[in-house]
């Protein structure tokens, strides 16, 4: 949860108590260190409310901040408002689908399909849409690679996803996915790194003998600096050997925000 904490992994069958341990882990932290940073990023609202739910019970809180337990999709969203990587306004559910009725019209005008004007219609290639999208075509695009060719109506989707990005771009304007498709490219170009919360960036040294779960995390302790500046450096030079670099992955350039907090 912080530098303090460090990282857990918790794996197991379905319904074997991974939910319920890593409340115990976020309690854990709430309680000894109330005021640092934490985030416990959910797949789903589903996921979150419960969690939230749960934590609130078990801990016997008053509250919870809202940041605390958020979903990938609103993580993403933050990151790319924080990077400053989006222009103008968001769309309403309802401008989403009026803008996608304006280029059917203009595709139909164009005699590139046939479509009916109508809210099904609508809603069906919003779909189709995002489909594509989620397939990373917006990445592709966003990242001046060419669009793929689809067949069938999957290739009157593609035009209108291609037009659909071109009308938020030159409109200013842009819906809940492109903020997240904006964040993923800006991370997986190296770029807006340094904004990730602290659950992220923090590494990990733990003694498995005496710490099997990883609860003490070692990695500022001076009396192991050396062993861990050794295994960093054969870490990279493996990973530079076997091409493992190209993830992309860099060799550190000097020390993290949360580095020099904790040497302060």
């Amino acid at each position: 949860m912080d530098a303090s904490a460090g990282k857990a992994i918790v794996t197991g069958l379905p319904h074997s108590g991974k939910t319920s341990r890593l409340i115990e882990l976020f309690l854990d932290s709430l309680k000894e260190r109330p005021d640092e940073r934490r985030v416990m990023i959910v797949p789903d609202s589903s996921h979150r409310d419960y969690l939230r739910t749960v934590i609130i019970k078990r801990g016997e809180c008053r509250a919870l901040r809202e940041t605390e337990v958020v979903t990938l999709a609103e993580f993403l969203r933050g990151l790319a408002e924080a990077a400053g990587l989006l222009t103008g306004r968001r769309m309403t559910s309802l401008e989403e689908l009026l803008a996608i009725r304006r280029m059917i019209r203009a595709l139909n005008e164009a005699g590139e399909a046939q479509l009916p004007l109508t809210l099904a219609t609508c809603q069906r290639m919003k779909h189709m849409i995002e489909a594509l999208r989620n397939a990373g075509l917006y990445l592709r695009l966003l990242d001046r690679d060419a669009a793929p060719t689809l067949p069938g109506r999957r290739a009157v989707a593609l035009k209108l996803a291609v037009r659909y990005l071109e009308a938020m771009k030159s409109a200013q304007r842009y819906d809940g996915l492109l903020a997240q498709e904006l964040a993923v490219l800006a991370l997986r170009q190296g770029r807006c790194g340094e904004l990730l919360p602290e659950l992220i960036l923090v590494d990990g040294f733990y003694d498995l003998q005496t710490d099997p779960i990883e609860r003490h995390n070692l990695i500022n302790v001076p009396a192991y600096r050396e062993q861990i500046e050794a295994m960093k450096k054969q870490l990279f030079d493996e990973l530079e050997a076997g091409g493992g670099l190209v993830i992309p992955v860099r060799r550190p350039r000097g020390e993290r925000l949360d580095q020099r907090k904790n040497r302060r």
